[in-house]
């Protein structure tokens, strides 16, 4: 296992090697909604900031926490920024049911020393995301 937080594209990230990152990310969605007598669907398009709280890098030869910063020997940078996207329904009844995907903009990985004949991986966070809820009308 690769602890050095130096991932290049000749040994990359490790087969089974599990990566658990934990962010606190803050959208910001501009949101369409018609309004129709079954419901109303939503389409939304926005931006997000996160920041690493923490993680874990499990391995074969076991785990330990992830180093944050931006360091040449840190594994992951602390933030993150990158759109947005959403798309859902709102049913007239109140049930609820969307998804939407968020896709990083920011390299994850810190820069480092470059090996000879080497580039060093263009890693990015995209998540995908289920929304399954019940609207209250107040």
């Amino acid at each position: 296992m690769d602890w050095t937080g130096d991932y290049y594209i000749a040994n990359g990230f490790q087969v089974n090697t599990k990566y658990m990152l934990h962010y606190v990310d803050v959208p910001v969605e501009f949101l369409f909604s018609p309004n129709f007598d079954w419901g109303r669907p939503y389409v939304g398009l926005g931006l997000y900031a996160g920041d690493l709280v923490n993680g874990t890098i499990k391995g074969p030869n076991g785990s330990r926490s992830a180093k944050i910063g931006s360091d040449a020997t840190d594994d992951f940078k602390p933030a993150d920024f990158g759109y947005t996207f959403s798309v859902g329904l709102a049913t007239k009844v109140g049930f609820l049911l969307g998804v939407d995907y968020q896709h990083g903009l920011l390299r994850i990985v810190p820069d480092g020393a470059e090996q000879s004949g080497q580039t060093k991986l263009k890693t990015h966070n995209s998540v995908w995301g289920l929304n399954i809820g019940w609207v209250f009308k107040l």
